[in-house]
């Protein structure tokens, strides 16, 4: 029994459209992580105010960047799905890869924003205490 080459087509384009919307959602646990830390930090502070006031800064950055990533990572998915219109796997394929290679520089920062943020919190009750 063979299959139709269309099918596979519409099977692999409908599994990237899966893959795609499962990154965009673990991208936005990192936006609700940041937030939730920022909600934890605005509680009465171990840390010294203005290292507290840096973190959520840099919390708040973080969110914003992870965000923006999930935003254009769940909007290809849609891009995705008009070439189940044309069974052209080919270009679905490319568009998963091209919003990585045009929007991968959000993500980054967003770790480049979480990551200072976070030691901020954990090292300034050891280095200072409160103040």
């Amino acid at each position: 029994m063979t299959t139709n080459p269309t099918d596979n087509r519409q099977a692999y384009i409908k599994e990237l459209i899966a893959l795609t919307e499962r990154d965009a959602r673990s991208v936005l646990l990192f936006v609700a992580f940041d937030l939730a830390v920022v909600s934890f930090v605005l509680r009465p502070a171990t840390s010294p105010p203005w290292q507290t006031n840096v973190a959520v800064v840099l919390l708040l950055a973080s969110a914003y960047f992870f965000f923006s990533y999930y935003r254009k990572v769940h909007l290809s998915s849609f891009e995705i799905a008009d070439q189940l219109l044309t069974n052209d796997a080919t270009a679905a394929r490319a568009i998963p890869e091209q919003c990585w290679k045009t929007h991968k520089t959000s993500f980054f920062l967003g770790y480049a924003f979480g990551i200072p943020a976070i030691a901020f919190l954990i090292f300034a009750p050891l280095n200072g205490g409160p103040s």
